[in-house]
């Protein structure tokens, strides 16, 4: 069964959005980025990391226990900052959060709303049931193939995914995925200029592409949701069977850049829609890509 904590009812963007501020699918919950936002959608404590974890922090504890989930179900945040030195934040956080929780530091760009320095992802799973795995480490691919996956590098290597966000002041490689129990199937299939990866397992669907062939951030966008949108038809899923979005883009950071690029993705979703997560980052693997979106379905969630 699937429910959805609406957005607004903590804080809201600078636009109306088809999102959800939480998702939880039976015993599996995923929240959109948590931001240091007010209802107006204002910054809250900006350019005071400090303040702003603690804001978050508890954005995240009322979320979990709305949603019906135990702070030790809490399994992983990702913690998308803009910060030369992100341990105190990171240190704070494991404390208001739970140290059961895998904490993922992600450095990012400067931010769309001026002033804010941290956003972050939640991935909550009850304690009780084991049919996924949150992991993360570095260089090498896991050894199983994961559901979904996400990857920072310094730099371009023939082992990356072409989803995988590029840094070059990263520290090192590395990966977070999500794991089940259940063998993964893999598809990949080219619509347009669009290359989409499709795993499955079970009910569960992982959606993955980048359009490197379509200049421009708004229109690869576009040439995503649609290559998506047959994708889901071949597979008999559509977007309402979405729980969790989470875009990576390379473009300005400026409020109209982060808006007209939702703007596409937004038309796609009725709400309550799926935990969305969007963030600016310095580049992307696949040469050219300029934006690469992830998908999670659950189908008859």
């Amino acid at each position: 069964m699937r429910s959805h904590i609406g957005f607004e009812r903590l804080w809201s963007m600078k636009i109306p959005v088809p999102y959800s501020l939480f998702v939880r699918d039976g015993d599996f919950g995923w929240s959109c980025g948590q931001c240091p936002l007010d209802r107006l959608g204002q910054v809250v404590a900006p350019s005071d990391p400090l303040g702003q974890s603690e804001l978050v922090a508890s954005y995240c504890r009322v979320l979990l226990g709305e949603a019906g989930f135990d702070p030790q179900d809490l399994r992983m945040a990702v913690v998308y900052h803009d910060l030369d030195d992100p341990a105190q934040v990171l240190s704070h956080l494991a404390t208001k959060l739970g140290s059961s929780a895998l904490l993922v530091p992600v450095r990012v760009p400067a931010f769309y709303y001026a002033g804010i320095l941290i956003e972050v992802d939640l991935f909550a799973m009850k304690a009780a049931n084991h049919s996924f795995r949150f992991v993360t480490g570095g260089h090498d691919r896991p050894s199983e193939t994961p559901l979904l996956d996400h990857w920072v590098a310094t730099r371009p290597n023939p082992g990356l995914p072409s989803h995988a966000i590029l840094d070059p002041a990263a520290p090192d490689t590395l990966f977070w995925a999500l794991m089940p129990d259940h063998p993964v199937r893999e598809l990949v299939q080219q619509h347009g200029h669009a290359k989409v990866r499709l795993r499955q397992s079970g009910p569960w669907h992982a959606l993955t592409a980048t359009a490197p062939g379509v200049a421009g951030l708004v229109p690869q966008t576009a040439e995503i949701m649609q290559a998506f949108a047959a994708v889901m038809a071949q597979h008999g899923l559509g977007f309402p069977d979405v729980v969790k979005s989470t875009t990576h883009y390379v473009g300005a950071a400026t409020e109209a850049e982060l808006h007209d690029n939702m703007a596409v993705r937004n038309l796609r979703y009725s709400a309550p829609g799926p935990a969305s997560t969007g963030v600016r980052v310095k580049g992307l693997a696949e040469p050219g890509a300029l934006t690469a979106i992830t998908l999670l379905l659950h189908k008859g969630g």
